[in-house]
């Protein structure tokens, strides 16, 4: 996503989700949401939203619904089956681990992550060779963890598994309108709480 930070919020002019990353162990497709005008691309959306529908792929990933409910935000017919948040494995109590973690202990692989390039202009058209390496670093991590774990363990993290254990997961439409929701009570909640208050009894 493309956040506007201080430094660079003369720099941008788009905001969101900017790059979809898809991967398997042996190829991977970046995908650059953000045009050169600010809107989303188009001709983008068809061809994602029917990868992300098909429940017979699985989508790998850390923090992987709150990725899909930004994608919401920018479709709003957006819906992805089979989503597998990586997240949660090894992880302690509410401690989830990132995907740099999770690639090292699993896989023994040093992902390359810096601050300076995950903080970078994603909107900026074209994506430097750096940006692009590591898009699809990223995407590939994803990929080869799930294969690891479903050579170690294939009644659990095979495909046909994985599809039927994530077949009755909540869906993105779901999720987004609890999300609309959960911010419409926050935000009202000083006002209902002032309005409890004015109406306390003195004694």
């Amino acid at each position: 996503s493309v956040a506007v930070t201080p430094w660079m919020k003369d720099k941008v002019n788009f905001v969101g989700p900017a790059v979809v990353q898809l991967a398997t162990l042996d190829a991977c497709l970046v995908v650059h949401l953000a045009s050169a005008n600010g809107r989303p691309s188009g001709s983008c959306g068809p061809p994602l939203e029917a990868v992300l529908r098909d429940e017979t792929i699985v989508k790998a990933g850390v923090s992987l619904d709150q990725d899909m409910l930004e994608l919401r935000q920018k479709w709003t017919r957006l819906e992805a089956r089979s989503r597998l948040d990586l997240g949660g494995i090894g992880a302690s109590g509410s401690q989830r681990l990132g995907l740099k973690q999770l690639t090292s202990s699993i896989l023994g692989v040093d992902l390359p992550k810096t601050r300076r390039l995950t903080m970078s202009n994603w909107s900026q058209v074209p994506l430097t060779s750096a940006q692009l390496a590591y898009s699809a670093w990223e995407a590939w991590a994803g990929a080869a963890i799930v294969a690891e774990l479903a050579a170690r363990d294939p009644d659990t993290f095979g495909t046909e598994a994985l599809v039927a254990l994530l077949r009755s997961q909540r869906t993105i439409d779901d999720l987004y309108h609890c999300l609309l929701y959960t911010t419409y009570a926050a935000d009202d909640l000083p006002r209902v709480a002032l309005g409890a208050r004015r109406h306390v009894p003195h004694q």
